[in-house]
């Protein structure tokens, strides 16, 4: 009976349409090695060639030559190509720990290897992929010292770099492609005692990572993470200690994110036990976070592997006792904050001591783990499957022959191959080597397959499926009736219709006493929507073809539940999820006038309009009213309050109303930057907050039916009108004082965590900004909505800059500028590498463009990456006269660093462009930043799009390098 097929076919059956699902992986071969001494022989390590091609090395004995290195190359179907053994002399010891293929597809492995004369000496391999020895290299400090490698890579030049120990010293070695020694770098703690690298990295430029452990100054063994450049400067070494204990502090797996930051994790000891310690540096060696895992109990807990998911993400594996035993404990934490996401732990059915000694991510998120369980009798080999939030997803276990001991050391993967060796007791009760290749397969499932009660028949097997109701929840389960009814539960959502509408919800802030915006996502199958009905508390609201819908006349702090419909040719859908919601209380509402303004466009009223701000109470709003303009400079909001502008808010044309204290980036190359006339910057009004992180500022609503205008225009003939693509008034001034590029932003958004700013009841209109419209940066959960941007003949006038910004929505809107229309920026150069700061999370839809630079556009500032968006159901025309329209426009340079990645652009209209449709440009460089290296696009998908009417439908310009 093949239960790996059951639980596929079980999966491939009962769950939702469109959902990818890690199914069960099948065994597509399994490999065993055993040394002709049929003695001990131990896989330590496994690595891939671009073509997929399989390379595992570790020590097996051979009769008269005790243990050799043994490595041993499978294609990707199994198939042993050759095994060679390295034996440095006859009858001694050598050890293999690990393996390295190059970019030449030459294999690398590295170890130790004992010699009567000189004691242990680190040893170099090196093969070509035909299983040719190019060369062996055998490296001794002095004399009789022990020498021992434990890890080797090789850097992007085909330079191999290895670590470990030389006596009670830290030992890195280079050599070059060749095999000529290149330099060695020895590493003596403060205590002249213990010191050892276990595991290194190389990042781009060939800089060298190592961690392991240091004994301090009375302070026990210190966890040790050291950098070397390429040409052996030590660059920093940093030890940690448990000063609680001062007792064995250790580091054993590190691992690089993308913006160059250096992971490490291992375990501490306290007083009482040990915990995992995870640790993030930046690459200058300053510590970013650092984080400590303490388990469920009492008891010892060791890390021993890391990895880095595509969102820098941090995941760590080990062991951790409970009150019996021991688990095979994961955990992830998020990668810019250090806070744990999740931790799952896995104890097998024996209950007995289970552990993880490798880990691997892929694209989706998901998590690999390998390792040992005991599930019966034995210890197996234990592989493990969880999705990124760390539900378990498969559990693979391997005990051939039965009720041996297994254990796995280590693995690899491929693209949803999962490769995992170690060793396992072979035939004559010794160990061998065992090289498993699972496939598992990623299903876009359809619902239905079963329905109520039913069987089905396979070739080996009969499924029993029985719908049944359990906590009021639909259930699914499953019976393989051919071996002793072994039984499967599925918890089945309900009303599962791929043609109902997906999220409903209100996004951030929209929403007051009476009124609320919805918005949700299309269907999972929308080929055939029409348009959507929205229901309120089950009774019918509206229709509409957009992806959102104004709902008002509410009452205040009432409950309200919604929900929408796809309405098909002849049919509507089963309704999408439930959104509840409350409406807020009646708010206090505070009039500028009140305070002194004279409301007349002539007399400033900065003054009144901010007294009426500092004095609105929690939840409260100031209110300009419509027919009535309101002259002023600079002004500053707050956390939970409303700045409604129904009437016109003017902005003051005189430099010296705008405080000279902006600053887009904290790196930002140009300098500060003027204060827009509507801020909300990290709390800049209020002295005692000075300081305080991004997100002192919360729960914030700019909105309202009026007109933001930043200054009227510059025209002798008619000052209310600029002069093709030039500068405001006031933009011309502060160019004069502070130079162009240090214009003010019209609306100044950074630092603030839940934001809405938009039309409210009617369109929110903006006009005659000094630089860029709306400028949102370092904040989270944002709402753009309702804006009318019409400022095409502002110079650099875009319309919607988001940068450095988790999680936003822009909709309902339209885009008539003098630059970019929507535009994402996640930071330049190094500096914005190390900032680590990404825009994503982004949806823009059911948004039109008519003049501009481009529609949507990425860039040039990509250093942290743009990621993980969605662009849909816009319109985006760009006649812009000047030639410079692009519809989608993707720009990163070569020293940009980072990029555009996992962008979904689809049902799209593209009409009319000056230039390109969709253009992708890597070669959009920014001066006064340190080099990050070329950014990139990678993973993004355009769908469904209608390109008309301009100079190329698609143009794409790489780097000739």
């Amino acid at each position: 009976m093949d239960f790996r097929k059951i639980f596929a076919a079980l999966v491939c059956t009962f769950l939702l349409a469109s959902l990818v699902l890690a199914a069960v992986p099948e065994v597509d071969w399994v490999q065993r090695y055993a040394g002709n001494a049929n003695d001990w022989d131990v896989a330590e390590d496994i690595a891939l060639d671009s073509a997929g091609n399989v390379y595992v090395t570790g020590s097996a004995k051979h009769t008269g030559s005790n243990y050799d290195f043994v490595t041993i190359k499978y294609t990707p179907d199994g198939q042993n190509v050759w095994t060679k053994s390295y034996n440095r002399s006859y009858t001694y010891n050598d050890y293999a720990m690990a393996v390295a293929v190059d970019s030449n597809s030459d294999i690398i492995v590295a170890g130790y290897s004992y010699n009567p004369t000189s004691n242990y000496d680190g040893v170099i391999v090196k093969y070509n992929s035909a299983g040719t020895q190019l060369w062996a290299k055998s490296y001794n400090y002095s004399g009789s010292s022990s020498e021992r490698l434990f890890d080797v890579a090789a850097d992007a030049n085909g330079s191999i770099y290895a670590v470990g120990r030389t006596d009670n010293d830290c030992l890195v070695v280079k050599y070059e492609p060749d095999g000529t020694f290149a330099w060695k770098q020895t590493y003596d703690g403060l205590a002249n005692g213990k010191d050892i690298l276990y595991q290194l990295a190389i990042d781009g430029t060939g800089n060298v990572y190592a961690c392991g452990e240091s004994e301090g100054l009375g302070t026990g063994q210190n966890c040790l993470t050291v950098k070397y450049s390429p040409g052996s400067t030590l660059l920093w070494a940093i030890p940690y200690n448990n000063a609680a204990a001062n007792g064995w502090d250790i580091l054993e797996a590190i691992a690089l994110d993308s913006a160059g930051n250096v992971c490490v994790t291992g375990a501490v000891e306290t007083l009482t036990d040990s915990n995992y310690v995870t640790i993030k540096y930046d690459p200058n060696g300053n510590p970013l976070w650092t984080e400590f895992y303490t388990g469920t109990s009492t008891g010892w807990d060791e890390v021993y592997a890391i990895a880095v998911d595509s969102d820098d993400n941090v995941v760590v594996t080990g062991y951790s006792e409970n009150a019996a035993n021991a688990d095979a404990a994961t955990v992830k934490y998020n990668g810019q904050t250090g806070t744990q996401l999740w931790e799952a732990r896995y104890n097998g059915d024996a209950n007995a001591s289970d552990y993880a000694g490798a880990i691997a991510v892929d694209r989706f998120g998901r998590v690999y783990i390998h390792g040992k369980s005991v599930e019966w009798y034995s210890a197996d080999y234990l592989t493990i499957c969880y999705d990124s939030n760390g539900v378990q997803q498969w559990k693979m276990t391997y005990d051939v022959p039965a009720l041996f001991p297994d254990t796995g050391t280590t693995m690899a993967f491929n693209d949803g191959i999962v490769y995992v060796t170690g060793y396992s007791t072979g035939h004559l009760g010794n160990y061998d080597y065992a090289t498993i290749k699972y496939v598992q397969h990623d299903y876009c499932l359809s619902p239905g397959d079963l329905n109520g009660d039913c069987w089905v028949n396979f070739p080996d097997y009969i499924l029993f499926a029985e719908n049944f109701v359990a906590s009021q929840d639909d259930y699914e389960t499953l019976y393989d009736i051919t071996d002793n009814w072994l039984q499967y539960d599925f918890l089945i959502p309900q009303d599962c219709d791929p043609n109902s509408p997906q999220n409903l919800m209100v996004p951030p802030m929209a929403y007051d006493d009476t009124a609320l915006i919805l918005i949700w996502s299309k269907p999972q199958d929308y080929s055939d929507v029409a348009s959507y009905n929205v229901y309120k508390d089950g009774s019918l609201l509206g229709n509409t073809t957009k992806l959102f819908y104004n709902v008002s006349g509410l009452t205040a702090n009432t409950a309200y539940d919604f929900t929408v419909t796809s309405v098909l040719s002849g049919s509507e859908s089963l309704p999408s999820n439930i959104c509840s919601f409350t409406t807020a209380n009646t708010p206090t509402v505070l009039y500028p006038e009140d305070y002194g303004a004279e409301a007349n466009g002539l007399v400033k009223d900065t003054a009144a309009i901010q007294a009426a701000i500092d004095a609105c109470p929690a939840g409260g709003k100031v209110h300009l009213q419509a027919g009535k303009t309101f002259l002023s400079g600079a002004l500053f909001l707050k956390s939970n309050m409303t700045f409604q502008i129904d009437g016109t808010l003017l902005g003051s044309d005189d430099p010296a109303d705008y405080p000279y204290t902006s600053l887009r980036f904290p790196y930002y190359a140009s300098g500060n930057n003027y204060m827009g006339l509507v801020n909300a910057y990290n709390n800049y009004n209020d002295p005692a907050s000075a300081g305080k992180p991004y997100g002192a500022i919360t729960d914030l609503r700019i909105c309202g039916s009026g007109v933001i205008n930043g200054c009227y225009g510059y025209d002798a003939a008619d000052p209310h009108t600029v002069l093709d693509h030039e500068n405001t008034t006031l933009g011309y001034a502060e160019s004069a004082l502070h130079g162009e590029t240090n214009r003010g932003d019209m609306v100044t958004v950074k630092g603030v965590n839940n934001v809405y700013v938009g039309g409210w009841n009617d369109t929110l209109t903006l006009v005659y900004p000094a630089e860029h419209t709306i400028f949102i940066s370092y904040c989270n959960d944002v709402t753009v909505a309702d804006v009318n941007c019409d400022t095409f003949d502002i110079h650099n006038g875009d319309g919607v800059n988001l940068c450095t910004t988790d999680t936003a929505y822009i909709f309902n809107s339209q885009f008539d500028t003098g630059d970019d229309c929507i535009n994402m920026n996640a930071g330049q150069g190094l500096e914005g590498v190390t900032e680590n700061v990404p825009v994503q999370n982004v949806r823009v839809f059911n948004c039109d463009t008519y003049r501009g630079h481009g529609g949507y556009v990425i860039g040039s500032f990509t250093a942290a990456w743009v990621q993980d968006s969605l662009i849909e159901d816009c319109t985006f025309r760009n006649n812009d006269p000047y030639s410079n329209g692009y519809g989608i426009r993707m720009k990163t340079g070569n020293n940009n660093g980072g990029g555009g990645r996992r962008i979904t652009c689809r049902d799209i209209i593209i009409d009319g462009s000056a230039k390109q449709g969709i253009h992708l440009y890597s070669n959009y460089n920014a001066s006064g930043y340190t080099s990050a290296g070329p950014g990139q696009f990678s993973g993004n998908i355009f769908k469904n799009i209608s390109i008309t009417s301009t100079l190329d439908s698609i143009y794409v310009y790489g780097l000739s390098s």
